[in-house]
């Protein structure tokens, strides 16, 4: 189908979906959500409304599915945070069944929080929440991205943060926040969300360029252009060749290859990456002379692993790019991906 304009937004900056990859139907609650913030700070949502408590997870009541964009009047719990001061959205990002939010106040006090980052829902199965994240308070963010259970918030000064859930619904083999192995509060019982951010070590405390998050996994770009991934390693979804059909070594898999830790994609070492996108158990980066490298997506669905090697990532040759123009940003979806050109 063609484009279709949304009546209902103007002047929009930005976009926030529920990460792809993931079958909602595992959970009985299909359908994605998505939200928009304007050039004015408002914020916008739509989609799927997993209902917490009064309220939505998308801020609405009473309302399962959101038809059409909806601007977002924030009720009197959240209105606390702000303490009786203005306030615009500036980024805005989606999980599975959660929105978080980093939030400007004016007019600005020198002896008070100015910029705050604020959870809305469910990372897992706990209660419905509200969540202030203080470690991210008055931290200017580059960007916020949210995977199904867990988020990232780099600042621009290339610290990385991570908060929400280490495993997520179907119990990944490495923690997704990336802070190393899960606690576990009794043997037998998942671990416990994270409600505050903890930073995030990668490359010796190197300042990182860009972060981008899915399900299961997530991958940072330092600025000596590396790529590290960390979370669950099935599929090959962290760049790096391991067997993952051996069922007779499964309890050593297990162990040898969790990614609770930020590893370097080894294969793209040296290799001068400026953007990077991951969904589900792929991954794939852009470089500064707009080459593209894919990995992943050899287990569960929604891979795109099709006539491609299984060593780890492999470079992809594009045909029809018009000349003058290379990629220089690429976007994974379900079985699809897009790449943005650039001119040269």
């Amino acid at each position: 189908p063609k484009p279709k304009k949304i009546d209902e937004l103007r002047d929009v900056i930005s976009i926030s979906v529920t990460p792809c990859g993931y079958r909602h139907t595992r959970l009985r609650t299909p359908g994605f959500s998505a939200c928009a913030i304007t050039s004015y700070g408002n914020l916008y949502t739509w989609g799927d409304n997993y209902q917490c408590a009064n309220y939505g997870h998308l801020f609405h009541m009473d309302e399962r599915c959101i038809e059409r964009p909806k601007r977002v009047i924030f009720y009197d719990e959240i209105l606390k945070f702000f303490r009786e001061r203005n306030y615009r959205v500036i980024h805005a990002t989606l999980g599975l069944r959660f929105i978080a939010l980093n939030i400007e106040l004016y007019p600005k006090k020198a002896d008070d929080v100015n910029r705050l980052v604020i959870v809305h829902g469910q990372y897992h199965v706990e209660p419905p929440m509200l969540t202030r994240v203080r470690a991210l308070d008055n931290l200017e963010l580059r960007q916020l991205v949210g995977g199904s259970f867990h988020c990232c918030a780099l600042s621009k000064t290339g610290e990385l943060f991570t908060f929400g859930h280490p495993e997520g619904f179907d119990i990944s083999n490495g923690n997704l926040l990336g802070t190393g192995r899960p606690a576990r509060p009794r043997l037998g019982l998942n671990p416990l969300p994270q409600f505050d951010a903890s930073r995030v070590n990668i490359a010796n405390g190197d300042p990182i360029t860009h972060v981008a998050a899915s399900t299961y996994s997530t991958v940072a770009l330092s600025i000596d252009s590396n790529a590290y991934c960390w979370g669950d390693s099935d599929g090959n979804a962290l760049g790096d060749h391991v067997p993952t059909n051996d069922d007779e070594n499964q309890d050593l898999f297990q162990q040898s290859h969790r990614g609770d830790t930020p590893l370097i994609v080894s294969g793209l070492r040296g290799i001068p990456a400026i953007h990077a996108d991951v969904c589900y158990t792929n991954g794939a980066i852009t470089t500064i002379d707009g080459r593209v490298f894919l990995w992943g997506g050899l287990m569960w669905e929604g891979g795109l692993a099709s006539n491609r090697s299984d060593v780890g990532p492999t470079e992809l040759k594009w045909h029809g790019i018009p000349p003058g123009y290379q990629a220089s940003a690429i976007s994974l979806g379900h079985e699809h991906g897009y790449l943005l050109l650039s001119s040269t």
